[in-house]
């Protein structure tokens, strides 16, 4: 892409009630997808960081973040026609942004608690442990040493 061509199409991203539509923007589906993985970036690093635990609201609302706040930019700002593009304006990146937003939120929150990281694999490590030991317990070496017979309707 041409470094004119950029500008042009910055140009149109930014331009207020230039209403776009599939034929005279084509690339707005794709601003919008990386607009929706910045949010995802952002949001996820805050939610990951912040003091308070929000779970699913918190996911919850990331999710309507990620997916409006694109969406009401292009109808209000830019006055797109969202009809002549179908469902990509809609759906382009969504599932893609949720899962960024997703992976950053558990890194920057398992950052932030490693002494209950530290407990959980130390619980599940004793679990498995004793799981397995009293599975060796109750193995009868006899049972393992008799034959399989198969009755046959023949």
């Amino acid at each position: 892409m041409s470094a004119s061509k950029k500008e042009s199409n910055l140009g149109k991203i930014f331009a207020v009630n230039s209403k776009p539509t599939a034929t005279t923007f084509p690339e707005l589906p794709d601003y919008i997808v990386w607009a929706r993985f910045v949010l995802a970036v952002g949001y996820g690093i805050w939610l990951g960081t912040s003091s308070q635990s929000r779970g699913g609201a918190g996911v919850m609302f990331g999710l309507n973040f990620i997916v409006f706040v694109p969406m009401l930019y292009c109808t209000t700002f830019l006055g797109a026609d969202s009809e002549s593009y179908g469902t990509k304006l809609l759906f382009s990146g969504v599932f893609n942004g949720f899962a960024l937003m997703l992976l950053i939120w558990i890194y920057f929150y398992s950052l932030d608690h490693v002494e209950d990281e530290k407990i959980l694999s130390n619980a599940l490590l004793s679990a498995v442990k004793g799981i397995v030991d009293s599975d060796v317990a109750e193995v009868d070496v006899a049972d393992l040493s008799e034959p399989v017979v198969e009755d046959s309707e023949f």
